[in-house]
């Protein structure tokens, strides 16, 4: 029996090591972005300029509504008060076949009786019965509208830790059903330096853990609440800008938690610091305020393309 000697150029065979052993670290990489799936990304942040509009456009982001307390319930009793809900549907969607998102943010006394009511207690108002006439109000008028109900599973901070506190959110089922996409909302409490990484993830997964559960139950997608800031009046960082690279790995953390194989479908970027400027402004009652408006909205304008390029960077088809 003949033996042959391959010899192979010295480059070639340089080649060959250095891939070899390259191998796992490509495999390991390719497994990790496998665990992020393309998600949507949307944009919450009130009135702005024709700059934004463009960029979003740009970038196939996309807008949506929210009706909140004034254009739900101004009497802040628990109770809908449906000529003012078709009022600003008619506002917000003038078309009948009008397309989108819009989300029901009911705070206050609304959702303060949804959590009583996923512990079993009795309410002065059957609270969920008020969001069912919404939610069929806004079907009846806009068909094609996906409707969201903002902050359920419900978010929860302590005074001095991240804390979850479990509902049973079977009980909110027959609203749900109702509705087109679960929107929990994520906010930061606390920054890294506060209360450590472990600390935040554990907040972030067992919130974003609830919602995916609340989906595979019902099978509806999830479209996350985000911000750009920390929100919780009890830290001296609230409203503080997260740092970028901060937030971009509690996205990260966020889009790999899974339950069942599922995890979330995409993210709201939310900001209010669009809100917060008009509060000072009223309150200062400006003569400049159309020159104070339009240097806001630059500046602002540059905050949401940075964060929003960051969330973006996360996509797989961006890889």
């Amino acid at each position: 029996m003949e033996y042959k000697i391959l010899i192979l150029p010295k480059n070639y065979l340089s080649a060959l090591i250095t891939t070899f052993c390259l191998l796992p670290f490509i495999l390991l990489s390719q497994n990790s972005k496998k665990n992020i799936a393309d998600f949507e990304i949307y944009m919450d942040v009130g009135k702005m300029d024709s700059n934004f509009y463009n960029f979003i456009e740009e970038r196939n982001f996309l807008i949506n509504e929210r009706l909140t307390m004034s254009m739900i319930n101004p009497k802040q009793d628990g109770c809908a008060q449906l000529d003012i809900v078709k009022k600003y549907i008619d506002i917000k969607f003038p078309e009948k076949l009008a397309e989108g998102v819009c989300v029901i943010d009911w705070e206050g006394k609304a959702i303060s009786n949804l959590k009583k009511f996923t512990k079993g207690d009795n309410t002065e108002v059957n609270q969920m019965q008020e969001y069912i006439k919404i939610v069929d109000t806004m079907k009846a008028m806009r068909p094609n509208l996906k409707i969201g109900i903002y902050n359920i599973p419900f978010r929860n901070y302590s005074k001095d830790k991240v804390a979850f506190n479990p509902y049973d959110y079977t009980r909110l089922y027959p609203l749900l059903r109702k509705t087109d996409i679960i929107n929990p909302s994520p906010y930061k409490p606390y920054s890294v330096a506060q209360v450590g990484e472990k600390s935040n993830n554990k907040y972030f997964e067992d919130y974003i853990q609830q919602a995916l559960r609340i989906k595979n139950d019902i099978n509806k997608p999830v479209l996350a609440y985000i911000a750009m800031r920390y929100y919780n009046a009890n830290s001296p960082d609230n409203k503080k800008l997260i740092p970028p690279q901060e937030f971009k790995a509690d996205l990260k953390h966020m889009l790999k938690t899974k339950v069942d194989g599922k995890n979330i479908d995409g993210f709201i970027l939310w900001n209010g610091d669009r809100w917060s400027f008009e509060d000072k402004l009223e309150k200062k009652n400006e003569k400049n305020e159309n020159n104070l408006k339009n240097k806001f909205l630059d500046q602002h304008f540059l905050l949401l393309r940075k964060y929003s390029l960051i969330i973006d960077s996360l996509n797989v088809s961006n890889h």
